[in-house]
């Protein structure tokens, strides 16, 4: 599965799942919420459970790819393949219920590999049309930083 075409199918079907349960549990109540760097800087247990779902999913299909992840599942890469993942991009729009957070995955060996899936929080659905693009993505060198751009 090292074809762009198929990387990027997987990365959408990532983004895909990660979205749909941002958007199950979106109107639950918060039984974890925690700050990172700074007193705005959001993590939940639904950070959590998305990176859970999609590192589950790249450990299973794509064994020997390396992960970094925001919230801090990450592992070398023996494939020279490595992605990338915030699970909740956008973490405080997604606590106060508010538009404006998704999922973003970017395979960073294949910088046309990028893919990310908005969701809208008012209708409690994927964004219609959907605002998932391929997009060329650029990473600093220190890959805590993901620059995208059409």
């Amino acid at each position: 599965m090292d074809d762009l075409d198929e990387l990027l199918a997987f990365a959408r079907d990532l983004s895909d799942r990660g979205s749909a349960l941002l958007l199950e549990r979106l109107h639950e109540p918060r039984s974890d919420v925690r700050t990172k760097s700074t007193g705005t800087d959001m993590v939940s247990e639904v950070d959590d459970a998305s990176e859970r779902l999609i590192v589950d999913a790249i450990r299973e299909t794509r064994p020997d790819d390396g992960i970094l992840s925001e919230e801090g599942a990450n592992s070398d890469s023996a494939s020279g393949y490595r992605w990338v993942i915030d699970p909740v991009d956008g973490t405080t729009n997604y606590l106060y219920g508010h538009p404006g957070f998704g999922v973003s995955i970017i395979e960073q060996s294949n910088p046309e590999v990028a893919e990310g899936r908005d969701a809208d929080a008012a209708s409690a659905a994927p964004a219609s049309p959907p605002t998932s693009v391929p997009r060329r993505c650029r990473t600093a060198a220190s890959c805590s930083t993901i620059t995208c751009g059409k």
